[in-house]
């Protein structure tokens, strides 16, 4: 009888444990012609370097307020979606100075409304289907026209804001913004508690590559828990870059963690987190300096989504 029993249970557990293990979501967006609905993304970063044997650390924080709306569900199922910035701050603290700002106090004589005032006049329009992979940005010409123009005019005391407003100057700047509010889902179920993979290259100043395995880790009627680990390596074409007459090399390698709640009525995230490192070495060689110079450097951020509404 005692035999029996113990046999029983042991079934159970192996039923019970395919059962847990056969379970598939199907992750996608869907959305509804009128739609709307904000993220704040809040990012702190810390970057130590030295150069010429002196630390030399800066911090910088930045808050956004972005407000999406649905403006058509397009006859292939993809949607057309207008973002907008309604807040913009930023804090950073570094040896060349320190800037603060927040849009919500700006007035038009500020340096910081003259360098970036025009983002909030611009309603950047893309499409994305519904398994997040966006497909289009409309207009690209005219942001990529007036961040150049910024850039060009930009002193040295207003980089920082050249380098704000790049983020949305280029079709690439833009949907790797997007990727930090909108996942690409697989297109098939996906096994809860198994990972997936998927590799993507960015590249604005530098060429990343971020090999990035997800998994989905609880499932409930109110969010889906994913967590997500990043491996961050250089990218194709690392080829030196000049920078005001000196010729640059990054040899920089990482990784990432993170946490995100995702809605699975919309497939929208409700919360998230993300921590990331990147070390390694800036090689700088030019005609002004009397040998080439090697900088080691470090950056520490972390990354907050959360949906307002």
């Amino acid at each position: 009888m005692k035999t029996k029993r113990i046999v029983y249970v042991l079934l159970l557990a192996i039923v019970t444990s395919l059962s847990v293990e056969a379970k598939k979501v199907q992750l996608k967006y869907v959305l509804e012609e009128g739609m709307e609905f904000t993220f704040e993304l809040v990012t702190s970063q810390d970057i130590a370097q030295e150069v010429m044997g002196q630390a030399q650390n800066s911090g910088t924080e930045i808050s956004q307020v972005l407000a999406y709306k649905v403006l058509m569900v397009n006859a292939d199922g993809n949607y057309r979606i207008s973002m907008k910035i309604n807040r913009l701050k930023m804090k950073t603290v570094s040896p060349m100075g320190d800037i603060e700002f927040n849009s919500d106090d700006m007035s038009e004589d500020d340096d910081a409304f003259k360098m970036i005032g025009w983002l909030w006049d611009e309603e950047i329009i893309f499409t994305m289907t519904p398994h997040g992979e966006v497909l289009e940005v409309e207009d690209v010409e005219s942001l990529a026209k007036k961040s150049e123009d910024l850039v060009a005019e930009a002193g040295s005391g207003s980089q920082i804001y050249a380098s704000l407003a790049s983020q949305f100057g280029t079709e690439e700047a833009i949907k790797q913004n997007l990727s930090n509010q909108f996942f690409i889902f697989p297109e098939s179920k996906v096994k809860v508690g198994k990972a997936w993979e998927s590799v993507k290259e960015t590249k604005q100043m530098i060429s990343m590559k971020n090999t990035i395995q997800q998994t989905i880790t609880e499932v409930t009627v109110d969010a889906i828990t994913l967590t997500q680990q990043v491996k961050i390596d250089m990218g194709e074409g690392g080829e030196a870059m000049e920078v005001q007459g000196m010729e640059m090399q990054y040899e920089l390698s990482g990784g990432k963690d993170a946490v995100y709640e995702i809605d699975p009525l919309t497939g929208l995230t409700i919360t998230g987190e993300g921590h990331t490192t990147i070390s390694g070495i800036i090689s700088i060689e030019s005609p002004q300096l009397p040998t080439p110079m090697s900088i080691p450097m470090t950056i520490k951020s972390t990354d907050k989504i959360v949906r307002l509404k």
